[in-house]
């Protein structure tokens, strides 16, 4: 019969033995993937936002056309965002201001939160008129980030744009909305689609 400082000893051994040969084949795999890597060409794609920089590096033999460089980051966002939970004890609403009598505006989004809100973040911001057989697009925001200062409620600029004088609401849709609250970290909004009044 076996004592327990040997069974101890054996169990340690076999462990040695399993963590060694998984060293050794790993060290196969990565010279084998070493070898591949010559055939394959390292493509790099960088996108800046306004406070933002993100460098994705892909393995390509295939140049992408910027379109398709475009897509795929998109998908790389999608796949975050269905990660993240869904934020809870969050209000946007959006309104545009008009400076005088003249086509330059403002979009701005009000937030009201049941915690301190440090960022919001949108994929993209569109704004058209509510027209459905001659849509205009007046602006489209896209990666726009908005640091908050961790308050629970207030007022932020989205971006300026120019809507004719005689409009008096717009049509603004939101894609790829979340915010990151002090309380639970970063979570994905419902997006909105709807009239914001032109003031």
């Amino acid at each position: 019969m076996m004592s327990k400082i040997e069974g101890i000893i054996l169990i340690c051994l076999t462990f040695l033995i399993i963590g060694f040969s998984e060293y050794a084949f790993a060290d196969i795999a990565i010279s084998e993937r070493g070898q591949n890597r010559t055939m394959t060409k390292k493509l790099t794609i960088e996108e800046t936002t306004n406070e933002v920089s993100q460098t994705f590096f892909i393995d390509s033999n295939v140049p992408l056309t910027e379109t398709e460089k475009h897509e795929l980051l998109e998908r790389i966002h999608e796949s975050r965002r269905q990660l993240l939970p869904r934020a809870t004890g969050v209000a946007l609403t959006y309104f545009i201001i008009r400076s005088g009598n003249t086509t330059n505006c403002e979009l701005l989004t009000r937030f009201n939160a049941t915690s301190s809100i440090k960022t919001i973040w949108w994929d993209q911001v569109k704004v058209q008129n509510l027209d459905l057989i001659n849509k205009q697009t007046y602006a489209t925001f896209r990666s726009v980030l908005r640091s908050l200062d961790a308050n629970r409620y207030g007022t932020e600029r989205i971006g300026h744009l120019s809507i004719p004088l005689g409009e008096t609401r717009g049509y603004v849709t939101t894609t790829g909305t979340m915010v990151d609250s002090m309380k639970d970290g970063w979570g994905t909004l419902m997006n909105f689609s709807g009239g914001a009044t032109i003031n």
